[in-house]
Formats: C-alpha cells, sequence, structure tokens
C-alpha cells in the first residue's frame, strides 16, 4: 500500500467512524404516509430529518431506582397498616369507654331513683342496701361516668370527644396573670 491511499484511507475512516459511533438516525415519510426511522439515510432523494437516537439505558441505575421506589412503597404499606391497627384499637376503645359510660349512666340513675335496693350474696340471698352503700356505690358510679363518659356529654353526642389532660404550665404564675387580666378586663370594658 503507498502512503497517499493510506492518508486517504485514514481520513475516510476518520469522517466514517465518529458518525457511526454516534448513532445518527433518520426520520422520513415513505410514499404511503407512514413515519420511518432509520440509521441509514432515505434510499433515493426524500427529504430526511437528523434526529437524535434515544438516550442509552442505565439498567443498573433503573434498578437500583425501582428497587428503591419497592422499598419506599413496603414502607408506606407497612406504616399504612400500623396507622390502621392503631386506629381499630382506639376505636374499640372508644366503644368499650361508651359502653361502660352507659352502664354507669343507668347505674347511677337507678340508684339515684330507687328507694330501696337490694343485692344478693354469694349464697344468692337478698338483702336491702344501706343508705351508706347506696351513697358509696353512687359516688363509684360518678366516677365511672367522670373517667368514661366525656364531658357529661350522652355518649352518642357527635360531640364527645377524648378528653385531654390540660398541660402543667397552663397553671403557672404566668398563665393566672393573664387569666386575671382578661377577667379584668372582661369586667370593666372600655
Amino acid at each position: 500500500m503507498s502512503m497517499p491511499f493510506r492518508i486517504t484511507l485514514l481520513l475516510a475512516l476518520s469522517v466514517t467512524l465518529p458518525t457511526a459511533a454516534h448513532g445518527e438516525m433518520y426520520k422520513w415519510v415513505d410514499d404511503e404516509g407512514n413515519v420511518q426511522y432509520s440509521q441509514n439515510p432515505p434510499p433515493g432523494s426524500k427529504a430526511a430529518e437528523v434526529v437524535k437516537p434515544p438516550p442509552k439505558v442505565d439498567t443498573e441505575g433503573a434498578t437500583q431506582a425501582l428497587s428503591e421506589q419497592e422499598a419506599q412503597f413496603k414502607g408506606r404499606q407497612e406504616a399504612a397498616g400500623k396507622e390502621a391497627e392503631e386506629a381499630e384499637k382506639t376505636a374499640a376503645e372508644a366503644a368499650q369507654k361508651k359502653q361502660a359510660c352507659e352502664s354507669a349512666r343507668k347505674n347511677l340513675e337507678r340508684l339515684q331513683n330507687a328507694q330501696r335496693i337490694f343485692k344478693k350474696d354469694a349464697a344468692g340471698n337478698r338483702s336491702r342496701v344501706s343508705e351508706e352503700e347506696r351513697q358509696q356505690s353512687i359516688k363509684k358510679a360518678e366516677e365511672s361516668i367522670k373517667k368514661n363518659c366525656i364531658l357529661g356529654l350522652p355518649p352518642d353526642s357527635p360531640y364527645a370527644r377524648p378528653v385531654r389532660r390540660i398541660p402543667a404550665f397552663f397553671f403557672s404564675p404566668v398563665a393566672d396573670n393573664h387569666h386575671a387580666l382578661f377577667q379584668a378586663a372582661r369586667a370593666h370594658p372600655s
């Protein structure tokens, strides 16, 4: 091979290899009106548009992203399951408190309205309850109502919600001072 031929061959390869490496794609419409895509220019003198090829897919990155998404999804499912369990537990506790409230209210009403109250002992004998025992039973029923009933509302009330404990800072001297100022301003409007 002669030196000029080698130079010509190297120049030809240097021009064609980069275009093949870039992977140019051509887009054109054929005689039937269909859009065609090819790595080779269209046959004949049809006008073709050079388009970029789709990006190379990073399978490792895509697999990793998919596994991360699946892990997040499982985490959300577990959290939702825990929330559902907690909501179910809270609903069961609320139903139990509602039943205890109704029972305590009925018991209190019975204790307050009945003139004579009887009880049965272990042997099944019936005996009359003394006034002192009756008053103790009334106190127990009232405590049960305070514990299980909400602000004295009927258990079926839509406003019946669990009572939250008041934080200690509401009873601080600062809070008492603000309360006193509010009461004074309310008593003497300007």
